[in-house]
């Protein structure tokens, strides 16, 4: 009887692991991340734009730029922050990021978050711009 019992258990013990695991929201892969794209224009004088994202698990965020026009050389702000009695209290921020760059990887919790893009110093003419969010 004891043997059959132990035998049991080594049998049963990883099936019932594997399906209480399966079960958990725990940290996204971020090769699983879904992406978020917002559009809109930074000049050397104006005020952050704000968007709006969620992250639906806890996991590792990142920003990318994939389009600034005319200049492509130009460096843009971004931040990500928490959505705070309706506005942005930024968490990070980089003042200086260009075309291509993966920036803000960062790892974040489920809730609603923000990003804004502003001029950190490197624009100096109206730029429009693409911007990926990629989430948990």
């Amino acid at each position: 009887m004891h043997a059959e019992r132990s035998v049991l258990v080594r049998v049963l013990a990883p099936v019932l692991t594997a399906a209480l695991l399966s079960g958990c929201s725990g940290v996204a892969n971020p090769s699983n991340n879904a992406i978020d794209t917002f559009n809109g224009t930074v000049t050397p004088e104006g005020q952050p734009t704000s968007f709006s994202f969620t992250a639906s698990r806890n996991g590792e965020m990142s920003v990318r730029f994939t389009a600034i026009a005319p200049n492509s050389a130009s460096l843009i702000g971004v931040a990500v922050g928490q959505q705070v009695s309706g506005g942005c209290s930024v968490i990070n921020l980089n003042n200086l990021t260009g075309l291509n760059r993966d920036v803000l990887i960062m790892p974040i919790n489920r809730g609603n978050y923000c990003l804004q893009v502003f001029n950190g110093g490197g624009v100096n003419s109206a730029q429009t711009y693409t911007v990926q969010v990629s989430r948990p």
